[in-house]
């Protein structure tokens, strides 16, 4: 019986076998989807699209501005929507990203630059801020390609005030006189256009005007329109006279608008030589036996129009006898240097006590700069009909004149300003850089070295009395051994035991008597000088009593070391 039903039973199992088969090759699990979207738990790819929906009808690519036209400063709702293939709102989590050329510029802005959706609608607030025209905002879906854009058209601003921004610089030099001082003869004059909401105004046309235009100032341009910033400029060019000059910038669209910039100031030139000057702490120091006694030497130095000249110009120095700091920079027109004592001691000079004193040192402070004259014609240059070379402001070069004579002698330190290895006087010519006389500019040099010297005297700590005289008669030498009230007076000479120059500053000479009255010159004070051996008198009267026993006596307290000397006394008779 098995045998029977065997073919019977593997005709059903194949039977079987191809029902299943043909199962297996149905649709119902067939994946399908395009597009960015993300895959859903059935298989199904969810595509994405970024547009904008109006009147109910969706637009690929397009946004949506609320208002498209704003007013300048205005805002507009900028709306981004995400729906899939059917229309239907996205709901899961995506991120667009808003742009625009103003918002990069920094003349708009939007509230919500990246937008997180969950409901399918991004929005942001578009404010201009300065920007007009029409500006493109683009959204952009998140690590995808796809974008939706619109344009939203920016009114322009109506102009409600012109500001003063900035003067740079704010102070320059004279015309033509600049590049010798490294300072700019021109400055950079900014206004900014602003609209009543205090927002720049771009394409407004201005006008500029000077105060003055004395000496030549000039603009660089007399109209402008602003930029995107509100912007707009002109550069002051300087004339040839020191003063002050105000821009005033006016709208061409309402000229009731209009503002005035802070003055510039047209005021430094190079250093004019009747503009310098020179003083010293000390002039006559304790120094000559002293090692490192420092004296300030201080100089100041204007232009032609007697202003400061400009901060950083440097001054050299040259010393006779002693050590100087070789330079000093200015600031408020001037700076000061230190002298110490110290060797040498000599010049390279014969010593004479006329022509060539010992114990005399003369400092040299030189700069470039140009010669002064007189300008009549208030022109701020040297021209025709202007004073010069009669009145003695044709210089030759400096040197340091160290007999103190006024002269230049061979052995004397010359600065040789044309490097032509010779001491040059005077040309009769007008060395400056503001020249436009017919026929004394020297055309082969511009400038010249403006200087001046001082002198000091390297007092002494040793005192000697050079001479005295009795009465109106004569100083002589000898020490007189007494004296009558009746001659009225002595006088004394005293310098330093080497040199016999005047003694220091602040040194105290006294007298005191046994005898008689001293009716006047009990105390003498040195003063601040510079001379040779000065000479202090003392006055003596009799008194009631008729006697030869009494004495004058002098002591000398010496200025800064306070040093004391006494000398013999002198007997008085009265």
């Amino acid at each position: 019986m098995y045998q029977l039903f065997k073919p019977f039973y593997f005709a059903i199992i194949l039977s079987i076998t191809a029902f299943i088969t043909s199962c297996s090759d149905s649709d119902a699990f067939t994946g399908t989807g395009t597009g960015a979207g993300a895959g859903t738990d059935t298989g199904t790819d969810t595509v994405i699209r970024i547009g904008s929906s109006e009147a109910g009808t969706f637009t690929d690519g397009v946004l949506l501005a609320t208002p498209n036209t704003i007013s300048a400063g205005g805002t507009s709702v900028i709306t981004a929507e995400l729906v899939d293939a059917t229309g239907t709102a996205i709901t899961t989590n995506n991120t667009v990203t808003f742009s625009s050329t103003c918002v990069t510029d920094g003349i708009a802005s939007f509230s919500n630059p990246s937008f997180l959706t969950t409901t399918g609608t991004a929005t942001t607030n578009y404010s201009a801020q300065g920007c007009t025209g029409s500006d493109i905002i683009t959204a952009t879906l998140e690590n995808t390609t796809q974008t939706a854009s619109g344009t939203v058209t920016v009114a322009s601003a109506t102009a409600g005030s012109v500001e003063h921004t900035s003067n740079i610089p704010a102070s320059i030099a004279l015309a033509g006189t600049g590049s010798a001082l490294s300072l700019s003869e021109t400055s950079t004059v900014t206004f900014t256009i602003r609209d009543n909401l205090g927002l720049p105004v771009e394409g407004e046309d201005i006008t500029f005007e000077l105060n003055s235009i004395i000496g030549g100032i000039s603009l660089s341009s007399l109209t402008a329109t602003s930029d995107a910033t509100g912007a707009v400029t002109t550069t002051v060019q300087s004339g040839t006279v020191a003063t002050n000059v105000r821009v005033t910038a006016t709208l061409n669209s309402n000229t009731a608008i209009s503002t005035v910039s802070p003055p510039i100031a047209i005021a430094t030139g190079p250093p004019a030589q009747n503009s310098m000057s020179i003083a010293a702490s000390e002039l006559n120091p304790n120094a000559w036996s002293v090692v490192n006694k420092q004296v300030t030497i201080s100089v100041q130095l204007g232009d032609r129009f007697s202003n400061p000249i400009s901060d950083g110009t440097i001054i050299s120095f040259r010393t006779e006898l002693g050590i100087i700091d070789p330079s000093c920079t200015t600031a408020n027109g001037g700076c000061s240097v230190t002298w110490r004592s110290g060797n040498p001691k000599t010049n390279n000079l014969p010593i004479d006590p006329l022509a060539n004193p010992p114990g005399f040192t003369t400092i040299l402070a030189f700069v470039e700069g140009e010669e002064s004259f007189i300008d009549n014609d208030a022109n701020g240059v040297f021209s025709d009909g202007d004073g010069f070379a009669v009145l003695g402001f044709d210089r030759e070069e400096a040197f340091r004149d160290d007999n103190g004579n006024g002269a230049f002698d061979a052995g004397e330190n010359n600065i040789d300003f044309n490097s032509n290895s010779v001491h040059d006087s005077g040309n009769n010519l007008y060395n400056g850089k503001g020249c436009i006389h017919s026929t004394l500019c020297d055309a082969n040099a511009d400038a010249i070295n403006v200087w001046q010297s001082i002198e000091l005297v390297v007092a002494e700590n040793d005192p000697k009395v050079i001479g005295v005289a009795i009465g109106s008669g004569a100083a002589s030498a000898t020490f007189p051994a007494s004296f009558n009230t009746s001659q009225n007076s002595l006088t004394f000479t005293i310098g330093g035991t080497v040199n016999e120059q005047i003694l220091p500053v602040g040194t105290k000479i006294t007298f005191s008597t046994t005898n008689g009255e001293i009716t006047s010159g009990e105390n003498h004070t040195v003063p601040n000088s510079v001379s040779s051996a000065d000479s202090y008198t003392v006055f003596i009267s009799g008194d009631d009593t008729s006697s030869s026993d009494g004495v004058l006596t002098m002591e000398i307290e010496m200025g800064d070391s306070g040093s004391i000397f006494n000398f013999p006394p002198i007997g008085i008779i009265d």
